[in-house]
């Protein structure tokens, strides 16, 4: 039994590089030779006809409309829409957010003598909403941007010595 044998062999040529300058000097030429062609182009005349009526045919003018004063939607800036205050624990009525952020700016006056067991902790929560919060606050006094916006949330204050606190509720529209 006779076997016929294939043998590939890879022929080493290292002709890569006048290869690539070949394929070069080509574009060349193919973009020279367009350019000789498109600036070859003779320009083309356009005639542009006025008509001019007669002296004896009424002309009709239209009268200049006035023009509309733009008036530019008013600054966006934080503006108080609500305060809520406090004695003791408290879950506070909804507020309404419009804009797409919202700032929230609070204080506190801790019990006299304990002021180091004062405890002033605030969660925000979606009306509706009792075990998912968008936002957490603590502290005896502070601010804070909330960027989760347009919609009705409600606060759960959480206070341990705070003889009273206010929240004041900023939008941003």
């Amino acid at each position: 039994m006779e076997r016929n044998i294939v043998t590939k062999r890879r022929i080493n040529n290292n002709s890569g590089v006048p290869l690539l300058l070949s394929v070069i000097i080509l574009q060349l030429m193919i973009i020279c030779g367009l350019g000789f062609y498109i600036t070859t182009i003779e320009p083309q005349v356009v005639e542009k006809i006025i008509y001019v009526p007669e002296q004896n045919q009424d002309i009709q003018t239209q009268q200049p409309q006035p023009a509309q004063q733009y008036t530019p939607p008013p600054a966006k800036e934080y503006r108080q829409i609500q305060t809520f205050t406090g004695v003791g624990d408290k879950t506070t009525d909804t507020v309404t957010i419009t804009g797409e952020k919202w700032a929230v700016a609070w204080q506190t006056i801790p019990t006299s003598g304990v002021e180091e067991y004062a405890i002033f902790g605030v969660f925000i929560y979606p009306e509706g909403e009792t075990v998912s919060y968008i936002a957490y606050f603590d502290g005896l006094e502070g601010e804070t941007v909330i960027y989760v916006g347009k919609g009705n949330y409600y606060f759960s204050v959480i206070v341990a010595n705070i003889d009273q606190w206010q929240i004041d509720v900023y939008d941003y529209y």
